[in-house]
This record gives C-alpha cells, sequence and structure tokens, in this order.
C-alpha cells in the first residue's frame, strides 16, 4: 500500500495543532511503535527518517526523539559482539580487550559513510550474518542521523555551520549521553554522534572534556562511571584527529596533576595497591 507521506504528515500537524495535549501521546506511540530492534534495516531506517520528519513539525519534540532514537541504537549496539576482532588478536587478555573498546577514532569522524567497527562482547549471537545483520543495521541508522545533523547544523547552499543550533544540538547529545550512553555497558559506536558533532568546533571539544572530568573528579558519582568517563577522556584525546595538540597536552597534565594530589592526599596506610580501595586512581594511571 502506498502511503502519501507529505498528507501523513500534514495530518498529524493538523491534529497536533487542535489538540495540544497529543503531544505526549503521540510521544508514546512513537515510542510504543518503534520497529523492534531484530526487525530488518530498512524499516528501521524509515523510522528514523520518518521521525525527523516529525521534529520539522513539531520542533518541541526533537529533544525527545532524539532521545528516543539514540536509545533505539544503543540496543543494537549492544548485540554487535567483538568476535572478529577477538579471533584476528588471538589474545586472552580481557582486560586490555575491553579498554580497547571503549571507542576508536582513527577516521575521519566527519565522513557518514565511514563503516563502523565492531566492538563488543560475543554473548549473544555467534552467528557471522547475524552479527553483520546487526552492524549494518545500525550503520544505515547512524547515516540517517548524520544527515539529520548535518542538515539542522549547516544553512545555506554552502553548508554554513549555524553555530546556535550547533551548541543546542550538541547539549541534546551531551544530555543524552549521560542518561543513555556513559552508564551502557561497551557501548561502542552510538558516542560517535557526540564526538562527531564537538569536531566541528573546539569549544565544543572543551566542554565534552570537562563534562567528563566532572564525573570523574566527583566523588559522588558511582566508581564504574568515575572510571568510564576517565577511559572516555583517554581515548578522546588520543585518537580524535580534530583534537588539537594543546587540549591533549592540557587534559595529560591534569591528570598527572590529580594522580600526584591523590597520592599526598593518602595516609600511609591506604598506599597499598588495592584495586577495589583506588579504583578511580588505577583508571586515571592507565
Amino acid at each position: 500500500m502506498h502511503v502519501d507521506t507529505q498528507s501523513a504528515t500534514n495530518l498529524l500537524s493538523l491534529f497536533i495543532s487542535l489538540l495540544s495535549s497529543s503531544l505526549a501521546m503521540l510521544m508514546s506511540m512513537l515510542s510504543e511503535l518503534f520497529p523492534f530492534k531484530y526487525r530488518p534495516s530498512s524499516q528501521q531506517e524509515v523510522y528514523v527518517k520518518n521521525l525527523f520528519i516529525v521534529t520539522d513539525y513539531v520542533p518541541s519534540l526533537r529533544d525527545a526523539i532524539l532521545h528516543l532514537i539514540v536509545s533505539q541504537m544503543i540496543k543494537i549496539d549492544v548485540e554487535i559482539p567483538h568476535l572478529e576482532e577477538e579471533e584476528d588478536s588471538g589474545s586472552d587478555d580481557d582486560t586490555a580487550h575491553s579498554n580497547e573498546a571503549m571507542f576508536h577514532c582513527e577516521t575521519e569522524p566527519s565522513s557518514p559513510n565511514s563503516s563502523l567497527n565492531s566492538a563488543l562482547s560475543p554473548y549473544h549471537y555467534p552467528s557471522q550474518p547475524m552479527l553483520n545483520e546487526m552492524a549494518d543495521k545500525l550503520d544505515v541508522m547512524m547515516i540517517a542521523v548524520y544527515e539529520y545533523l548535518h542538515r539542522v547544523t549547516h544553512t545555506g547552499a554552502n553548508g554554513t555551520i549555524n553555530k546556535e543550533t550547533l551548541v543546542e544540538i550538541f547539549h541534546v547529545l551531551l544530555h543524552i549521553f549521560e542518561s543513555c550512553i556513559l552508564s551502557t555497558y561497551q557501548s561502542s559506536h552510538v558516542q560517535f554522534l557526540l564526538f562527531q558533532l564537538s569536531s566541528h568546533d573546539q569549544m565544543l571539544q572543551q566542554l565534552f572534556l570537562d563534562f567528563l572530568w566532572n564525573k570523574f573528579v566527583n566523588v559522588s558519582v558511582p566508581v564504574i562511571l568515575r572510571q568510564t568517563s576517565v577511559a572516555y577522556i583517554a581515548s578522546y584525546v588520543a585518537r580524535a584527529l580534530f583534537v588539537p595538540a594543546s587540549t591533549v597536552k592540557a587534559s595529560l597534565s591534569t591528570l598527572a596533576r590529580w594522580t600526584h594530589e591523590y597520592i599526598s592526599s593518602c595516609s600511609s596506610d591506604k598506599l597499598k595497591p588495592e584495586y577495589c580501595l583506588h579504583a578511580p586512581f588505577f583508571s586515571a594511571c592507565q
């Protein structure tokens, strides 16, 4: 059955204008009807692109829709095992493997068509066709989001960046990163949305690093999130090609200063090499 997308969106816009209370109901329906993660990639792609059309008609739902899309992408992301890299390396060092899986930034982040590296735990699907299917599914969804982000943050025929919109969208993605990605075990690809957006402005890069650093030094934050935050800092400054050398040096200096201050603040009876007692410290050193 042929569906007239324009007519459907016009009807949706009219419906929302007549019922202001319909926004919550609409958002609930959009969430409920999102294709299950095992549905074909074509369905995932079309649904994501149609959600972005909804944001054009209902701008107030943009943040919620971005949050919905990212949360659904994470469900697919964590289904992509780390099988190929484990077979290639032949290494039994699980700790080193998990650290390397934080994210890879060797390729230019501004290219939405770059293939994404699989970097996750081999628990769910040993079947290679299924692995490729899940990775391909995430690829098409990532590209759809990249294209949307480029469209809303660039203006004019020459593609000039609208800095106000760029900063606004970055803050939205940073909030999503904090609520959905940071606490997700071995999420390896979805965070590139934030990384790519930060590549356009050094202020955003520093904002991201400051956010992670404040998480790390906050003793009220759960230890695992503090460790994850400092791991993101290390990977970001080490692998993101767009981060200037001055930022890398400043980040290393801050980390080194904190580790020395931590050692100085510990009494002699607490200087034993106990990982559980000094987990954030060991993560910072690593």
